[in-house]
């Protein structure tokens, strides 16, 4: 269990009560719960969606990170774009049927984001870049 901890940036928190974590913690430890299992695939239902920006950009590393060292294979639902490329590398868009799909940087280029998400600033698909090996 401490060995878990520590690989979610977690091991001062080993006294804490459930309930004084933050939602960044709270989501750390709910990942280090599920990698005890050591899971071929892990599903992810909006993971970052209770957590500040600063927590959600950490998180995504994090996830990147683990899936390195443990292998899994990462199935995450997000409504969060910007996160979703930055953690993707395939990405599928849904709206009672796919919409798009393709790796976040070939959707971008190729516009099928832009004309999904018309209200994006023009400069959103720039900030966007290629994910580290999730998907979304």
């Amino acid at each position: 269990a401490d060995r878990l901890l520590e690989m979610v940036n977690l091991s001062g928190c080993r006294d804490r009560r459930i309930g004084d974590l933050s939602g960044g913690e709270l989501q750390r430890l709910l990942l280090a719960l599920a990698l005890g299992r050591e899971p071929e695939l892990l599903l992810l239902d909006e993971p970052i969606s209770s957590v500040d920006a600063g927590s959600r950009e950490d998180l995504i590393h994090l996830l990147a990170r683990l899936r390195r060292e443990f292998g899994f294979t990462q199935l995450m639902v997000s409504h969060d774009l910007l996160p979703s490329l930055a953690a993707a590398d395939h990405l599928i868009c849904l709206d009672r049927r796919t919409v798009a799909e393709g790796s976040p940087a070939g959707l971008a280029a190729g516009g099928a984001l832009r004309s999904f998400f018309p209200g994006l600033a023009p400069d959103f698909f720039a900030e966007a870049g290629a994910g580290e090996g999730a998907h979304a």
